[in-house]
């Protein structure tokens, strides 16, 4: 089955959001919110995950169905590295990036 964007999108903050991982969206999604429309076919999410996250977000993720590698989340973990999730079906993909918390605690970007 192949998603459109908008349910590809739902599907990756849905997950997040059951996993209780922190993000914050970037890129052209996130300029479209605000009325500067870019045509785009990723998402770029900036996230705060702990090594003892990995494992059930790889799981969460390909039980939807799409493709993630297991050694570039950790290498995000531990390198804050960016890493893709992606939907072999449709082409999306999302670009995950390493955040942190500020000196309050708070996550940011």
């Amino acid at each position: 089955m192949t998603r459109s964007f908008r349910e590809f999108t739902r599907s990756v903050l849905a997950t997040l959001q059951e996993l209780s991982i922190p993000y914050a969206i970037g890129g052209s999604v996130a300029s479209s919110a605000y009325g500067a429309y870019r045509t785009t076919n990723d998402i770029d999410i900036s996230i705060k995950m702990e090594l003892a996250d990995s494992e059930k977000f790889i799981k969460a993720f390909t039980a939807l169905g799409y493709y993630v590698n297991m050694d570039a989340i950790l290498d995000t973990v531990i390198w804050q590295t960016p890493f893709n999730v992606i939907d072999a079906a449709s082409g999306f993909k999302v670009g995950f990036f390493s955040g942190r918390e500020d000196a309050s605690g708070d996550f940011c970007v």
